[in-house]
């Protein structure tokens, strides 16, 4: 297993822990299906994300779930998995409906309507710079990895002030409560 696999896979299951019960108590009827093993499974991440939720008996919401220890006031935007390669982030391809982001020290999650955030990003008055181009686009560089992998440090502030954060909330303490997940 590489470094990076034995920093990285503790973290997730980490955020695993706190979100399965969140997830079993707010879904409806307490549906949701994790992609994380199997045989469809990479297609799966690749595609639509870590998770389909039951938000309703007739609606699935795709949820793709980023996990960090430490808040920084910034989300990590993955613009290229591999830019030597030319292999595009998970910001390019995915195609899930909600993007939870995880800060775990804190226990908390910003919740984004994906394609609102990528439309946002990509989106440019007139002929002029799109809203990427405000951000600093840098090298992964808290693990070491196979891939040259560079995305967006984007600034909370600036995401709250565009009204793309639909809610945040505390997994282990909105769990306790039995409101269901809100459609995407």
């Amino acid at each position: 297993m590489s470094a990076f696999m034995s920093r990285c896979l503790p973290i997730e299951q980490q955020s695993w822990d706190a979100l399965e019960p969140y997830l079993k108590k707010r879904a409806f009827e307490g549906r949701f299906v994790r992609t994380a093993k199997g045989p469809l499974s990479l297609e799966l991440q690749k595609s639509i994300g870590d998770v389909l939720v039951n938000s309703s008996r007739e609606h699935v919401t795709a949820i793709e779930v980023k996990a960090e220890l430490k808040h920084t006031g910034n989300l990590f935007l993955e613009r290229w998995s591999n830019r030597q390669r030319f292999t595009p982030g998970w910001l390019e391809t995915l195609h899930t409906d909600v993007l939870w982001y995880h800060f775990l020290d804190k226990d908390i999650v910003y919740e984004l309507g994906f394609q609102r955030l990528r439309q946002w990003m990509y989106w440019h008055e007139g002929r002029g710079k799109p809203n990427a181009s405000k951000f600093e686009l840098v090298k992964q560089s808290k693990y070491d990895q196979l891939n040259d992998t560079w995305g967006y440090i984007v600034p909370l502030s600036e995401l709250k002030e565009s009204s793309l954060i639909r809610r945040v909330f505390r997994p282990e303490l909105d769990a306790r409560q039995g409101d269901m997940l809100p459609a995407a």
